[in-house]
């Protein structure tokens, strides 16, 4: 959570400088800007695979603020009830986790100008209306992953622009080219859309018309391209330790819940019953970091060593923040961290602007029971072939023999 509050509340704070970044993501995301070789596979290969850390992530993160023991009632004694939610959480056999930033976009705004910025509102309202929503269910063997299911949707501006589904070992994605174009300033025009699509057609990747009208895409020969990858030496990043998570969630809960951490009842909403656990800003930032290096999230920003070597640097003192969380029906339901007055602990003599806040990441939790659907109409796409039609003249080397067998017949 606090790693994501840094990342979230620095693009907040200087979104005068960094509003484009995100419709470069964009950009990115339809494929405006080309990648080598290895990382094209990289980012096929391990889609599945950061899906599933990410929500290990998010899970761990929750159950670090919470343990197990036995419940008194959430009144009568907050903070057993919230280590009693935490640990029903942990017993599901599947959990849908929702990460989004909850703010008021005029505040935002208005407090941006103030420091003289000239910030857009759309873009602080697109990423007030964005989530990440990630579903995961353990198969009953946790030594087979294959029998896992996951299902993520990433929602940009209200809208559900990329949903990935993974049942059985088959791969499942689809992407809403069209609106993600609609929010790029400088988005190619139809003609130029249509020109590029009828290239595509021509150079046999047929999954191309279909992808940018939003069908769904059957990923196939991702072992393959997989390893060609690594003999190009790429490597994909192993799943988390279930095992190291464990051990550092725990290690967490011993920081968070010690004797001086505060748990207070705060009522009840139609969330569930609410309470309040204040914590010291150096140990929040500590499990965070623990709770980093247990799950190795790939290609993060967000580096344990250089979290630590700022945190050593901050001069936090005895700064504490509050965490807010919801239980119902005994279970962990929501986790909401202020990111303004984070950042006030953290960074004292260069604060955010007066009346920006609060902009908390909120982390909604439910019980997930499986049963990812396969979409029936998706349009099967080789990754493996596509990928060497796509490099043109090295389609013919890429593996050799599996690239190859079909030309040998025509020769």
């Amino acid at each position: 959570m606090v790693a994501a509050a840094a990342v979230v509340f620095g693009s907040i704070r200087a979104m005068t400088h960094r509003a484009a970044a995100f419709r470069r993501y964009c950009a990115w995301l339809v494929g405006r800007r080309g990648l080598g070789h290895d990382a094209g596979a990289n980012v096929v290969m391990s889609v599945t695979g950061y899906a599933r850390r990410v929500g290990a992530a998010l899970v761990v993160a929750a159950l670090a603020v919470v343990a197990g023991g036995c419940s008194n009632g959430v009144e009568r004694n907050p903070k057993q009830a919230l280590a009693d939610a935490g640990g029903k959480l942990g017993e599901f056999a599947g959990v849908t986790t929702t990460m989004r930033v909850v703010g008021d976009a005029d505040r935002i705004v208005a407090a941006s100008e103030a420091e003289g910025d000239d910030l857009e509102r759309e873009d602080v309202q697109t990423l007030l209306d964005s989530a990440v929503t990630v579903s995961v269910h353990e198969g009953a063997d946790p030594d087979k992953p294959e029998d896992d299911e996951v299902a993520m949707v990433v929602t940009v501006a209200g809208n559900d622009d990329l949903e990935m589904r993974a049942k059985a070992e088959e791969l499942y994605l689809r992407a809403d080219v069209q609106h993600v174009l609609g929010l790029i300033d400088d988005a190619p025009p139809p003609e130029e859309i249509e020109q590029g699509l009828a290239v595509a057609e021509q150079a046999g990747l047929d999954f191309a018309r279909p992808a940018y009208e939003g069908q769904w895409l059957h990923l196939v020969g991702v072992e393959q391209l997989q390893s060609f990858a690594e003999g190009l030496g790429a490597q994909q990043a192993p799943l988390p330790d279930s095992k190291k998570a464990n051990e550092a969630a725990k290690r967490v809960v011993g920081e968070l819940l010690r004797d001086d951490v505060t748990v207070t009842y705060a009522g009840a909403d139609d969330v569930g019953e609410k309470v309040l656990a204040t914590v010291g800003v150096r140990e929040l930032v500590e499990a965070f970091i623990t709770i980093a290096e247990a799950t190795e999230l790939p290609n993060s920003p967000l580096k344990p060593d250089e979290l630590r070597a700022e945190l050593d640097k901050a001069d936090v003192g005895d700064a504490e923040v509050q965490i807010q969380a919801w239980i119902s029906d005994g279970a962990l339901r929501r986790l909401s961290l202020d990111l303004v007055a984070l950042a006030r602990a953290l960074e004292p003599d260069d604060p955010p602007p007066s009346g920006v806040g609060p902009v908390e990441l909120q982390l909604d939790f439910s019980e997930f029971a499986g049963g990812v659907e396969v979409p029936p109409d998706a349009v099967e796409v080789d990754l493996f072939k596509a990928f060497g039609q796509f490099m043109g003249g090295a389609g013919g080397g890429l593996g050799g023999a599996g690239a190859g067998r079909g030309d040998d017949s025509d020769t």
